[in-house]
């Protein structure tokens, strides 16, 4: 990895339009936004490399806070697991941040083996954080509980995905959700970790109201709440507008190829795009299929393209206090996602420094391929939501 790097002639979503740029990136590390003259880094004795961009889109690198990276085991018997998610599946769809969880099964597909691959994505460049927890309640964790999780394991950032409203859930009580909920938040007091509780949402005929709840009645505050999959059916995606105007953010997964209808309600309910996020929930659809959704639904509302890009980058980044991703700025992470101006293909793909993919082909080589002659082929058979 080239100690400095150099995007030259970008066209900066930083995620709001400012211009034409260049970006200066020192260590994994943005350090200069404006006029970088090529001869000066030239004459610095450290490894360096220059991409003249020519006026390509350059936006910060996604942020998917909620994928099944060590796959999901369906609901279809054990014929239907689904296997663990390679860094190049992720890189394909700009995404350089990643969240990873646990949903109903928490026997077969463990806290042990999440961690260990969210520490294998950070070894390789990329930057991962994982949920501690899954469907149940208490919540099963690494060391017995999620405050003791978060202090003492750096990945933990929060508990999740807890299951409500969804016939898979251990019923929890409001009491019992509403101690789980002040664990993570104190656990974010020692640790300045987000703290977030993120719910996963069912089809139950509850919806949001033990969300609703929890703030009316305990001293719960807004942002310690963060519920996915509200875009599951229509009531449900009504209720998620009405609770962004109580400043809780929510989440659209994006796996079932929905998200242009999603949006669309969204609208007409006043949902605030201010708390609203999109996440891939990624393990029998590919992670790169947020970032297909997102241009389908960009071409189709004739949005401009900062209209979409918070949903991705500042919004999760503020939910998840991730202060040094999200955003293109002096002193944050170099994560950072190049593409066709006009097409929106993706190009480069940037993290931490880092080039993973260049020019379309994927500069990234995992290392466990130097000691092993295995082959793998994976071609889903599924196409459309």
């Amino acid at each position: 990895m080239a100690t400095v790097l150099v995007l030259k002639n970008a066209e900066v979503y930083a995620p709001l339009p400012i211009g034409r740029k260049d970006i200066l990136c020192f260590e994994g590390k943005i350090v200069k936004i404006g006029e970088v003259k090529t001869e000066h880094i030239e004459q610095l004795e450290v490894p360096f490399e220059i991409l003249d961009l020519d006026g390509a889109i350059v936006f910060p690198g996604l942020i998917d806070s909620h994928e099944h990276i060590i796959g999901g085991s369906g609901e279809q018997g054990y014929k239907s697991r689904s296997p663990e998610i390679g860094i190049t599946e992720i890189v394909r769809g700009g995404i350089t941040t990643v969240i990873g969880c646990i949903g109903v099964d928490t026997y077969t597909r463990n806290m042990q083996s999440l961690l260990a691959m969210a520490k294998n994505y950070n070894e390789e460049g990329l930057t991962a954080y994982i949920w501690t927890g899954g469907y149940d309640v208490p919540p099963t964790t690494l060391t017995g509980s999620v405050k003791t999780d978060m202090i003492l394991v750096p990945e933990v950032i929060g508990a999740g995905e807890i299951a409500i409203s969804d016939v898979r859930s251990s019923k929890p009580s409001l009491h019992e959700l509403a101690r789980l909920v002040s664990d993570a938040y104190n656990g974010s007091l020692f640790t300045g970790k987000c703290g977030v509780t993120h719910f996963h949402m069912g089809d139950g005929r509850d919806y949001l109201n033990p969300l609703f709840d929890l703030l009316q009645h305990f001293d719960i505050r807004p942002f310690s709440l963060y519920p996915t999959h509200v875009n599951r059916n229509a009531e449900l995606l009504k209720e998620g507008c009405r609770i962004t105007k109580a400043s809780v953010m929510i989440d659209f997964d994006c796996c079932g190829g929905d998200l242009i209808p999603s949006l669309r309600s969204f609208v007409e309910n006043e949902g605030d795009f201010n708390f609203l996020t999109l996440s891939s929930d990624a393990s029998f659809v590919g992670p790169d299929f947020l970032y297909q959704q997102m241009m389908e639904s960009l071409s189709y509302f004739e949005w401009p393209l900062e209209k979409i890009l918070p949903l991705v980058t500042s919004n999760p980044a503020r939910v998840l206090k991730l202060n040094k991703k999200g955003s293109i700025d002096v002193g944050m992470d170099a994560d950072l996602v190049v593409v066709d101006p006009t097409t929106f293909e993706i190009f480069h793909v940037i993290a931490n420094g880092k080039i993973f993919m260049k020019d379309k082909k994927m500069e990234y080589e995992a290392k466990y391929l130097n000691y092993s002659t295995r082959k793998i082929e994976i071609y889903g058979k599924k196409t459309t939501g």
